[in-house]
């Protein structure tokens, strides 16, 4: 209820009570709504409009109330905007266990730039708020910060501490992040940001990592400098210097310091990179990592929809080296030399590929090596894979696998048709196995085998023979250790 006398500067006193307060109901055509129960009681008393000459006074109060899983316990606030300035002389909210407190004056209007509003934000379990964002997670943060200048152009200073913050399959510890940014008058912010991490878990494990963010503007685009420094577990230092310019219609990427210390040596940017997104199209200019004679090149144009002209070449990089990141990887080392071509379209991509590892060791067996070539057109995939345990031993893949392999028309990698594969060994040792499951232990013998699969993927036809002599294993989950192994298999 409230009165309101209209005239060219309006006199108005408005009263508010409300209990159970349904928003969903009470907006039934607005989408998205959360689900809620509101108890508030809201004043609001003034004279005019205008942000630089109105004079009003508001209090609000919140008792215990539910949005969307929320349990809010109780919250006031009590202003008042006089003569271009507002004045907050209390606000603060309890719910969830989180308290907000947030107090003083700031300006309306860019001429009158003066005074400041703290707040203190302490949220002892933030998973709450993480739920109403939509997102699954817990931790706890403290936030500290200050508004200032005034609200057509603030500046925003503020520091926050994170502890035990989880999100999906993300971990940290404990973080800091430092911020102070300011807005222009035509809504242009400039400012930096500083992130300090301890103890994390991305994808890999790092004991720290550092970005630094520097915002040099918002309009006409967003231009910002990053710079990270991340260190593993091992205390490798890993570093990245660039700088991003981003427009409605692109994103504009300058790769300018890059390097990475992996177990082996240390990858570095032979030179500054460029990588641009204009649509649904991403183009690498020239990509070069190296670590003295060894190099990764990336090169080209990959697109979502349309022609497609992307390289990558790899000479030399320690495979190794990965072990200490995928922790799931199997215990493979050896030197990678990799060719890769991509031509065609999204829709109907050319592949071709090249790769050879050598020497190559896998769960401690060593072999001369592993060569194999591979090229997809019109929904084949042609495989052509020799693993070499000396000159006179190996194992040979050799044929076709019906696959579709594309990222347009809104298909899905998928098989197609018929395989037609040969598998061929005059003699190799099965130890490669102990590589893919930890369940076997010193596996030896000799393997020969030769077998034709042919028909659709999910129900081969194999015909051969696979023969295992001198066979020993241990298998660990039941401490029993077999030897004098001996198989003959038929297959037709």
């Amino acid at each position: 209820k409230g009165n309101l006398v209209l005239a060219e500067t309006p006199d108005y006193e408005l009263t508010l009570r409300a209990r159970s307060l349904d928003l969903q109901k009470v907006a039934e055509q607005q989408t998205g709504l959360p689900q809620a129960k509101i108890n508030l009681d809201g004043w609001i008393k003034g004279r005019g409009t205008k942000p630089d000459s109105m004079n009003t006074d508001t209090k609000w109060t919140i008792y215990t109330s539910q949005i969307s899983g929320i349990q809010v316990d109780q919250g006031r606030a009590e202003a008042s905007l006089r003569n271009g300035t507002l004045v907050l002389r209390e606000a603060r909210l309890s719910a969830d266990g989180s308290t907000l407190n947030a107090s003083g004056n700031i300006a309306s209007v860019t001429q009158r730039a003066t005074g400041r509003i703290t707040y203190v934000v302490n949220a002892k379990e933030i998973g709450p708020w993480l739920k109403f964002a939509g997102m699954e997670g817990g931790g706890s943060a403290r936030i500290d910060g200050t508004v200032s200048g005034s609200l057509q152009a603030p500046r925003l200073e503020g520091k926050a501490r994170l502890n035990q913050l989880q999100m999906a399959d993300y971990r940290v510890q404990n973080g800091d992040i430092r911020w102070t940014l300011a807005a222009s008058s035509d809504n242009s912010w400039q400012g930096k940001i500083d992130l300090a991490a301890q103890h994390l878990i991305a994808g890999i494990s790092l004991r720290s990592l550092e970005t630094h963010v520097n915002l040099e503007g918002t309009r006409p685009a967003t231009a910002l400098g990053v710079e990270i420094v991340a260190r593993d577990v091992d205390q490798h230092v890993h570093r990245l210097k660039g700088r991003v310019v981003q427009s409605a219609e692109r994103t504009d990427i300058a790769l300018q310091e890059m390097s990475f210390q992996l177990p082996d040596g240390t990858w570095r940017n032979g030179r500054p990179a460029r990588v641009i997104l204009i649509g649904k199209n991403v183009t690498v200019d020239d990509l070069l990592l190296q670590r003295d004679t060894r190099t990764i090149n990336v090169k080209g144009t990959l697109s979502y929809a349309g022609g497609q002209d992307l390289s990558v070449q790899v000479n030399g990089f320690a495979l190794g080296d990965l072990r200490a990141y995928l922790k799931d990887m199997p215990d493979v080392a050896g030197n990678l030399s990799l060719a890769l071509q991509v031509k065609g379209t999204a829709a109907r991509p050319l592949i071709e590929t090249t790769m050879k590892v050598e020497p190559l060791a896998v769960a401690g067996q060593t072999y001369s090596g592993l060569n194999a070539q591979g090229s997809y057109q019109n929904e084949r995939l042609n495989l052509d894979v020799r693993l070499l345990q000396d000159q006179s031993h190996g194992l040979n893949v050799k044929g076709i696998l019906p696959v579709y392999v594309g990222w347009g028309e809104g298909r899905s990698v998928g098989v197609t048709g018929d395989t037609n594969l040969r598998i061929q060994s005059d003699g190799l040792s099965p130890r490669f196995l102990s590589a893919f499951s930890k369940d076997l232990e010193n596996l030896q013998g000799n393997l020969t085998m030769d077998i034709l699969l042919r028909g659709p993927l999910q129900n081969l036809a194999p015909n051969g023979s696979i023969q295992f002599q001198n066979g020993a294993v241990k298998v660990r989950p039941l401490a029993l250790s077999l030897t004098d192994i001996g198989l003959q298999v038929n297959l037709t």
